[in-house]
């Protein structure tokens, strides 16, 4: 089993059609919609990724990330920031944070998924 990953996104279609093609991949998925659920579901489910957009309810990612990355039982976990802005200067606040990738929506499902591989075996 490749392991668990939780997608911390707002957008209910596009949660949809990411959890369907991880777990299709063999991947558990557990999702929140906000940043408190999101901070909750990190420490109950101890995911090996984590996917994050920027723009929720309940904290921006830029807060979630921070506080993912303080948190002893998350620092490690590798996160992959999903956006729709088009922001070189988020990009780098997010990459320097320690985010390990960064991908723009729309999300091509199917090089997520490679990434998703790629980021476990290497956690692993």
């Amino acid at each position: 089993m490749p392991g668990t990953i939780l997608l911390i996104d707002d957008d209910v279609a596009l949660v949809s059609l990411i959890k369907r093609k991880l777990m299709l991949a063999g991947f558990d998925v557990e999702v929140a919609p906000d940043g408190v659920l999101a901070m909750q579901a990190a420490q109950r489910v101890k995911p090996q990724l984590v996917i994050l957009d920027m723009q929720f309810p309940g904290g921006g990612g830029q807060e979630v990330m921070e506080r993912l990355k303080r948190s002893v039982s998350t620092q490690h976990v590798p996160v992959v920031i999903l956006t729709a802005a088009d922001d070189v200067g988020l990009e780098k606040r997010m990459i320097d944070l320690g985010a390990v990738a960064y991908i723009q929506k729309p999300v091509d499902l199917d090089s997520l998924v490679e990434e998703a591989h790629r980021l476990t075996r290497w956690k692993r």
